[in-house]
């Protein structure tokens, strides 16, 4: 029994202990960038190649002229990913896959939405989807779900957000925004069907005149054992067989 009892607080450790690792990272400042924001372009590691909807102009651009308050801004190396819609068209829609991206892991993107339009930035998977949006309709940002619209308690503001989706199950996820103009994050907890390994990210751009939606600095962050949390689930196991064996 008293085996058992070592063994079980062994287990019970190594799996309370993670450390974490960032296994996708992407920003702005990627030389790759430097000719332009392309479809098929792919800098960093871990992420796979942008894709371009037809119906928008792709480049970098400046996050900071984005409405009228001018910061704090989104920009890494001075610039960031910026998306227009083409007059008279359905948007502009950016899109890539998250690579690994599965239960337990957080996707996190920096995005400016301006000041007017309906921009947004949304994860995909199977037919669910789960999108946060800046709409000129609403003082606050939105999350539009597979299950409904739901209204947040973040103001809609030019100074940029950092979006993060932690990844809880194959059915729920946590959604964390922080304003950069205010320095507040809400954390809203809401059904998505996600697709481990195959789930993409998209942002969206409807603006009106003069405005765009900004993105940059976006990663994937995974847990991982310690190695002393490796060890003791190790020892653990070799003395629960050990146990058996003699039982």
């Amino acid at each position: 029994m008293k085996l058992l009892l070592i063994a079980a607080a062994a287990v019970l450790s190594a799996t309370s202990a993670f450390a974490s690792v960032v296994t996708a990272y992407d920003d702005a400042s990627d030389p790759i960038y430097n000719s332009g924001w392309a479809g098929g372009s792919n800098g960093g590691y871990g992420f796979g190649p942008w894709l371009h909807s037809p119906f928008g102009i792709y480049a970098m651009g400046d996050s900071n002229l984005n409405g009228t308050l001018g910061g704090p801004g989104i920009n890494v190396g001075g610039r960031a990913w910026q998306g227009n819609m083409q007059p008279n068209s359905g948007g502009a829609v950016a899109g890539r896959s998250l690579g690994g991206y599965t239960i337990g892991d957080s996707f996190e993107i920096d995005v400016d939405f301006g000041i007017a339009g309906n921009q947004g930035v949304a994860l995909l998977g199977n037919s669910d989807y789960c999108q946060v949006q800046a709409t000129s309709s609403s003082p606050t940002l939105v999350l539009n779900t597979g299950s409904g619209t739901f209204a947040t308690t973040v103001g809609y503001s030019d100074g940029g957000y950092r979006i993060r989706y932690d990844l809880l199950s194959a059915s729920a996820v946590d959604i964390t925004i922080t304003s950069f103009a205010s320095s507040l994050a809400s954390t809203y907890n809401l059904a998505f069907a996600s697709v481990p390994g195959g789930t993409i990210m998209t942002i969206q751009a409807d603006p009106t005149a003069g405005q765009a939606v900004y993105a940059s600095r976006m990663r994937v962050i995974s847990p991982v054992p310690e190695p002393a949390s490796l060890s003791a689930l190790a020892l653990g196991t070799l003395l629960v067989a050990r146990r058996r064996r003699k039982n």
